[in-house]
């Protein structure tokens, strides 16, 4: 699939008028987003993802395999990215399972436990490769050249390759990539609306360092705490703390400005990303194929989660976490194109 028939199959042709509504729509959405991001950064952040996040993995892993993950055609490529993603999954899976993974072999339970990045990069590098080449020889031999080349930067590049773990997956995702697919369609909608609201998206970030931010304003329980540990989100902002100020994992504090600041990114970029999501059906076209049966399945599964998340919270990111990362991986081709 060329990058241009990729776009045709993305972006819908649809009525100017229609366009506009869309974007005047996410405009207002994006500044609900960003107010309540400020005024509830923990919470909504939660919402988000804990609600809103396996209805939009879900819908989407669907979207992608009747598109079959915008591979050549036939190509089996998307299960190795499964296969990757059920790797740098395990810990969890064996975490949800009861498992101790201290009990495994100290060579797989180190690989486990610090290879996590190095599988990020290899998904992406091998999404690369999947664009390319479509026959099964070509395939396992991509899958050396992307082992070797990890290995490189595991080596070599340890602090980068902590970064493409922590961040590709992250908010690059959900505001990057998302960002990049907004302004793609302004391109070619070549609609001011669509500019605004690309420009608007961009300048969050800004906005967010320069608006005040009080200390101990916010009525964090421990409920919210212990949600932000358990999600492993308090990682992202550790590193986000790291990168700007040298701060370690162990002087955060969830009340200061700083954390404040980078919480209240963290909300707007996820849950406007699910908010764009759900928004643009008509642009994207992802609920076109859904019959009654496919949407009976993702309706049940998406209750299901939602009652391990009030069953047992720590066992709902554990169980979500490979679905999450899953859509994460599957969608890096079409980023890439």
């Amino acid at each position: 699939m060329t990058a241009c028939s990729a776009q045709q199959t993305i972006l819908k042709k649809l009525p100017m008028e229609k366009v506009h509504k869309i974007d005047a729509l996410n405009i207002v959405l994006v500044i609900i987003a960003f107010v309540l991001a400020y005024f509830l950064p923990f919470q909504l952040f939660l919402f988000a993802y804990i609600v809103l996040g396996p209805l939009h993995y879900l819908t989407e892993i669907f979207w992608l395999r009747r598109k079959n993950y915008f591979l050549p055609k036939s190509s089996k490529a998307a299960v190795v990215l499964m296969f990757i993603c059920l790797l740098a999954s395990l810990p969890t899976l064996f975490d949800l399972a009861g498992t101790s993974i201290e009990g495994m072999p100290a060579s797989i339970s180190h690989f486990f436990r610090n290879h996590y990045s190095s599988l990020v990069l290899a998904a992406f590098l091998f999404a690369i490769c999947a664009l390319r080449f479509n026959k099964l020889w070509k395939l396992l031999l991509a899958v050396i050249a992307v082992l070797f080349l990890t290995f490189l930067f595991s080596v070599y590049t340890r602090d980068l390759l902590l970064l493409v773990g922590i961040f590709l997956p992250t908010l690059v995702h959900v505001y990057l990539f998302t960002t990049l697919f907004i302004l793609q369609g302004a391109i070619k909608s070549r609609s001011t609306l669509s500019y605004l609201l690309a420009a608007i998206i961009l300048a969050v970030p800004f906005l967010i360092g320069v608006i005040p931010f009080q200390a101990k304003t916010h009525n964090l329980t421990p409920f919210i705490i212990e949600a932000m540990e358990l999600s492993h989100f308090d990682l992202l902002i550790a590193e986000l703390q790291l990168q700007l100020n040298g701060l370690l994992l162990t002087d955060i504090d969830f009340n200061s400005p700083l954390v404040l600041r980078l919480q209240t990114f963290i909300a707007f970029a996820y849950f406007y990303h699910y908010l764009n999501w759900f928004s643009k059906t008509s642009i994207i076209g992802w609920s076109k194929g859904l019959n009654l049966s496919s949407s009976i399945v993702i309706a049940i599964l998406w209750l299901a989660a939602l009652v391990i998340y009030s069953i047992d919270l720590e066992k709902g990111f554990a169980a979500l976490f490979f679905l999450s990362l899953l859509h994460v991986f599957l969608e890096f081709p079409l980023n890439l194109i």
